[in-house]
């Protein structure tokens, strides 16, 4: 299977290299993977990891949406063709350099080609994304426009949106960004307001709805718990990403990306101590987060880990989740579904060194989380000779829900209504 996709994308390359339209349509539809069998709307999903996991939840409680998973990273190749240097361009600054540009009308041209035979035959009602801003995306969501189909996104970011950004800031990261879809729907109020603060070319308030996290759902739903003593769940974090966004003081980056760095060297060195617990780092799967790691353990002059010690990039989260008895890490939602199933939770402590806003989901609650910077920290935390903080029921609350919405387990079935209200509303002309 995975020869064969290598394949199919090397053709749709080749058919785009010579406008060969049919061609690139019938690879797509090749790689186009139903979700389920026929249903009353059929809704084109431009599939993304962690969005993909919302759209199953969905999927999972609607009997009238078909989704149609649609490789979307093709559409890339359209791009490439028309632009000089692809790695140039991203979320901002597609328009700044190709907006206006006979570069774009190109693109636009061979994308709305693609897009009418897929709409001709997949006949497919609304298109649904992740984000609104992928380069890829932008000339799709214009054929949409022109050929009268609805694009709604569910928007997967920003999830660390309860750090209070600044208008200031809002406006710096949005600049250069237009919105082209119809609708937009987000997890929590804070991810809302701070895209409409970016004051964003085509999105207004009338366009958004809050609706919380779906791929959540199944934490309220179906609590499943089979843990492991022992069993340290790390999830990973790149300090010198986080420390551009979230510190305020130049000078203390370094710092900052020290104690990111530390905190993981902390874990690793009492598991390589202490044989007896099992660690799991989990990282995500693009290529900088797998380097970050290795070159951790690179400076901890680490040829080889011990058989108590897995780094992993694929899997399933939940269930690491489920079966992990200390859950650690730094603003990851990962984080937020441990509290759900009411995990200890261990993070490092940034407290000196963020200057502006707040420091992340528990910072108005720091006896419901531990927070260490050492090894002798973690050690009393295993021990027992220090207090392990746990959630209690007020504070779990009072975490979740500006951070979910609400704790109901009914996000998805609030985005599966929005989805079909706009599309009737679509077919009935209703704007």
């Amino acid at each position: 299977m995975i020869y064969l996709k290598k394949i199919l994308f090397f053709l749709f390359r080749v058919f785009t290299k010579y406008n060969l339209t049919y061609g690139m349509f019938l690879v797509c539809l090749i790689l186009t993977k139903r979700l389920s069998g026929k249903r009353k709307y059929r809704i084109l999903v431009l599939s993304k990891s962690i969005f993909l996991d919302d759209v199953l939840e969905i999927n999972k409680n609607s009997s009238e949406l078909q989704f149609l998973l649609f490789p979307r990273l093709l559409i890339s190749e359209i791009v490439k063709k028309y632009t000089h240097d692809f790695d140039l361009l991203n979320d901002s600054t597609y328009y700044p350099i190709l907006n206006g540009t006979k570069e774009q009308k190109k693109i636009f041209i061979l994308t709305n080609k693609l897009f009418i035979l897929l709409k001709r035959y997949l006949k497919f009602d609304a298109i649904f994304a992740g984000n609104y801003v992928y380069v890829s995306q932008q000339e799709f969501f214009s054929s949409a426009n022109q050929n009268n189909v609805p694009v709604i996104i569910l928007y997967k970011e920003g999830i660390g949106a309860s750090v209070k950004y600044s208008e200031e800031i809002s406006k710096k990261m949005y600049k250069g960004k237009i919105f082209k879809a119809n609708f937009i729907m987000f997890y929590n109020n804070a991810v809302r307001e701070m895209l409409l603060k970016g004051n964003i070319p085509g999105l207004d308030f009338s366009k958004t709805e809050v609706v919380g996290m779906p791929r959540l759902d199944i934490y309220f739903n179906e609590k499943k718990i089979k843990e492991e003593d022992n069993f340290i769940l790390l999830f990973s974090f790149d300090p010198n990403i986080k420390a551009n966004r979230f510190v305020d003081d130049k000078n203390l980056i370094k710092d900052y990306i020290k104690l990111g760095e530390q905190f993981h060297f902390i874990f690793i060195k009492y598991c390589i101590e202490n044989p007896n617990y099992k660690l799991v780092i989990k990282t995500k799967s693009d290529p900088g987060s797998k380097l970050f790691i290795n070159d951790l353990l690179k400076k901890m002059s680490i040829k080889k880990l011990p058989e108590n010690i897995k780094v992993i990039s694929k899997g399933n989260p939940r269930e690491l989740i489920y079966s992990a008895r200390y859950v650690a890490g730094s603003l990851s939602t990962s984080l937020i579904e441990s509290i759900i199933l009411d995990k200890p939770i261990i993070c490092p402590n940034f407290r000196n060194l963020i200057k502006i806003g707040r420091l992340g989901f528990f910072d108005d609650y720091p006896n419901s989380v531990n927070y260490i910077n050492s090894i002798d920290e973690l050690s009393d935390l295993m021990s027992g000779k220090k207090q392990l903080n746990m959630v209690d029921k007020i504070s779990k609350k009072s975490i979740l829900e500006p951070i979910l919405y609400k704790t109901d387990g009914k996000s998805s079935i609030r985005v599966k209504n929005k989805i079909i209200n706009i599309i009737k509303q679509n077919k009935n002309g209703i704007k």
